[in-house]
């Protein structure tokens, strides 16, 4: 079955709840949402934050096992295909230079129009060039989060070939060490501490269904991942710390690691 949304539902929630109105009688029953996690090399995950639904692909149903209404010959056997409309933007043929200061765009207005007169390039100085990666990097990452090496190349020949006057005298391309200071520009401003609790806190719900269904199981590790999340769910106040203490300490014991070999706690 085929279904096309004009825009991407608030929630899980409101997109089942799309998907029964639209396929009665055969969704008249309780199912969760599984979709291909790139994550996890494709293998089927629980659909529990709508971010993570694909803006094109396929969906399986797998009906509740205690739904009598499933057919007998199968409980997963509706493959939904769900593109989604959204304004994402794709990596262009031709990268859009952005605009810059008032100040720098002068400067480069003055250094194009030397160049062009005596073919002298332009010397910026630190907190120009500064401004000039900034406005490189923001509109690199509004087509991309992660851009690789062709896409950054790409993004410095297209600087230089708006304003020539930045152009490296002596270099056979005139924008490879534009190149290279965009990527260290990336690489030295990302806050990597925030990314990691961003991608631990998207992929927390999942972690938590994943550490629920070992440790109704048996063995050391099912009883280990039993009480830490016994613990986690008495507690009357769950916050983001707790949640990413219960998922990273689980993620140990699922994969039976020794904790004191990899964490350390300071006062």
């Amino acid at each position: 079955m085929k279904l096309t949304l004009t825009e991407r539902p608030q929630s899980v929630e409101e997109l089942k709840n799309i998907m029964q109105e639209k396929f009665k009688p055969r969704l008249d029953c309780e199912f969760t949402l599984h979709y291909e996690d790139p994550d996890f090399d494709g293998q089927l995950s629980v659909l529990v934050d709508i971010q993570e639904l694909p803006e094109k692909g396929t969906l399986k149903v797998v009906r509740s096992e205690s739904d009598t209404s499933a057919t007998a010959s199968s409980d997963t056997d509706i493959l939904p295909h769900i593109p989604v409309t959204q304004h994402q933007k794709n990596w262009p043929d031709a990268f859009p230079v952005p605009t810059f200061s008032y100040e720098v765009e002068y400067i480069l207005a003055e250094g194009n129009a030397v160049f062009e007169r005596s073919g002298k390039m332009l010397k910026l100085n630190r907190a120009h060039k500064h401004i000039i990666l900034q406005n490189m990097a923001e509109t690199m990452y509004s087509f991309k989060p992660y851009p690789n090496d062709r896409d950054v190349g790409k993004a410095a020949e297209a600087l230089v070939t708006v304003h020539p006057c930045l152009k490296e005298p002596g270099s056979e391309s005139g924008w490879y060490g534009w190149k290279v200071f965009a990527e260290f520009h990336r690489i030295t401003n990302v806050n990597l501490r925030s990314q990691f609790f961003a991608k631990l806190d998207r992929h927390t719900p999942k972690l938590l269904i994943l550490y629920r269904v070992k440790a109704s199981r048996t063995g050391k590790t099912a009883e280990a991942l039993h009480d830490i999340l016994k613990i986690y769910d008495v507690q009357e106040l769950r916050n983001v710390n707790m949640r990413r203490a219960v998922a990273l300490c689980g993620l140990l014991m699922y994969f039976r690691e020794d904790h004191l070999q990899i964490f350390k706690t300071w006062n």
